[in-house]
């Protein structure tokens, strides 16, 4: 797990932790790669936090960075829902309650964010707990009907930009749709002329989100 230390202050007995951010990366790199960006944007804004970028279970099967699980081009629904079923229970079990012991911070003051393949497995954590905020950029939810009921305190965001060539832009309504059925609040936000990326617009709107 990456901790990225000059955001971590644990050790200070006088600083007040507010809430977690945990940060679940994309496809093929590893922790490290948020750590920029979110120092230059949303630690800016947000106080009393602590951000936590933890690496994918699995080596990546292009031969370079980290995966959370298997992911072919030719990859089913099917073969998805038993991947988010395996490496769910262990991103809360191993990861996210961890952390929650670790910082002494209930599931209520963590925040989930993630990107792509990490966004897919950000919008599954709502079969686990109610999170503060969950935040899935250029990603898909996997709703699965058969599966059971999720925690619907949920507040989820979804942004997305609308040239997207990787991840299709049209996932942002399914994905909506789908918590609308299971009842979860869920905002949608297109990032107008971007591809499979997060701008600093797209990073504001995710602390604006979280401060709401």
């Amino acid at each position: 797990m990456c901790v990225n230390s000059m955001l971590t202050a644990k050790s200070n007995i006088f600083q007040k932790v507010d809430r977690v951010v945990v940060v679940l990366h994309g496809y093929g790199v590893d922790g490290s790669d948020f750590v920029n960006p979110i120092k230059g944007t949303i630690a800016k804004v947000l106080t009393n936090t602590i951000f936590v970028f933890p690496d994918a279970f699995y080596k990546c099967d292009l031969g370079f960075g980290r995966q959370w699980f298997c992911f072919p081009d030719d990859i089913t629904f099917e073969d998805l829902r038993k991947n988010l079923n395996e490496t769910g229970p262990l991103l809360f079990e191993q990861v996210i309650t961890k952390i929650s012991n670790e910082y002494e911070v209930p599931f209520q003051n963590i925040n989930i964010m993630g990107f792509s393949q990490g966004a897919i497995l950000a919008f599954e954590m709502i079969y686990f707990a109610n999170f503060s905020h969950i935040i899935a950029y250029s990603g898909l939810f996997a709703f699965d009907p058969k599966k059971l009921a999720p925690y619907t305190d949920n507040k989820v965001l979804i942004v997305h930009g609308d040239e997207d060539t990787v991840v299709p832009y049209s996932n942002m309504n399914m994905s909506s749709q789908s918590l609308d059925i299971i009842g979860i609040k869920n905002e949608k936000y297109t990032l107008s002329g971007i591809g499979h990326f997060i701008t600093e617009e797209g990073y504001q709107k995710g602390a604006e989100f979280i401060m709401d």
